[in-house]
């Protein structure tokens, strides 16, 4: 399948849309904020965070500049529809979305605690172990959201190509067992299962019967949203119950 639009047009209604959808959205580029770049230099473990990483915030969507959608439109489409799928599932429940992402690792916060109680006492060395929580430990829920988040990336590709190429498999499996993501989840056959799992829902979208009822569709509004853009096949006005 082949899209109905140039991506940059496509971009520009998908941004129409997520502000429709999402009260107070927002696109702003990280080159041009001074927070972003101070988070970028805390951000060692990722040291494409400011040039190849978009991010979202509350409800903005953090691109590294403007010259980085404009030049590559197709990833930058593909990105904003990967955080639109955030965006929703931020909108549903935003207090356990962001506790969520950044657990446990947020846990090393009670490690400040330490300079609060006295040396060697018991509550100094508990404060203290909360240090252990800086270290790369998994982190199932920040694993789930971007699940959801690179569904998003294996379906467009299908809908566009018509299938997922290894490297792109090799590359989403990177992710998550890299550093990128501070080895969020580096059990890599897992990965592997969840990805073949993915696309077998994509493709359910055209099966008939019970197996329709299991497609990627049924996951968040976003994928309903960014299907009609890649294909032009409304879901919503027919084809979806």
């Amino acid at each position: 399948m082949s899209g109905v639009h140039d991506e940059g047009v496509m971009f520009g209604e998908l941004k129409a849309l997520i502000a429709r959808r999402v009260p107070g959205f927002s696109v702003k580029y990280k080159n041009e904020s001074k927070w972003q770049k101070f988070i970028g230099l805390l951000s060692f473990f990722n040291p494409a965070y400011m040039t190849k990483y978009t991010s979202t915030i509350g409800k903005t969507v953090w691109f590294p500049s403007r010259e980085f959608v404009v030049e590559k439109r197709a990833r930058a489409f593909k990105v904003l529809a990967h955080e639109y799928v955030h965006l929703l599932d931020r909108q549903k429940a935003p207090i356990v979305f962001e506790l969520g992402y950044v657990f446990p690792q947020i846990l090393f916060i009670f490690a400040s605690l330490a300079i609060m109680a006295f040396f060697f006492s018991p509550w100094w060395m508990l404060a203290l172990s909360a240090l252990i929580f800086a270290l790369p430990i998994p982190a199932i829920f920040r694993s789930l959201i971007e699940m959801r988040g690179y569904s998003m990336n294996l379906a467009i590709n299908i809908w566009k190509h018509g299938a997922v190429m290894e490297s792109t498999r090799e590359w989403i499996e990177e992710v998550f067992c890299g550093w990128d993501y501070y080895k969020m989840w580096p059990f890599r056959r897992d990965i592997q299962e969840w990805i073949a799992e993915t696309e077998r829902r994509v493709y359910a979208i055209d099966a008939v019967g019970e197996r329709a009822n299991d497609s990627i569709l049924r996951e968040s509004q976003a994928f309903v949203d960014v299907y009609a853009l890649v294909t032009g096949i409304d879901m919503d006005e027919g084809g979806q119950e």
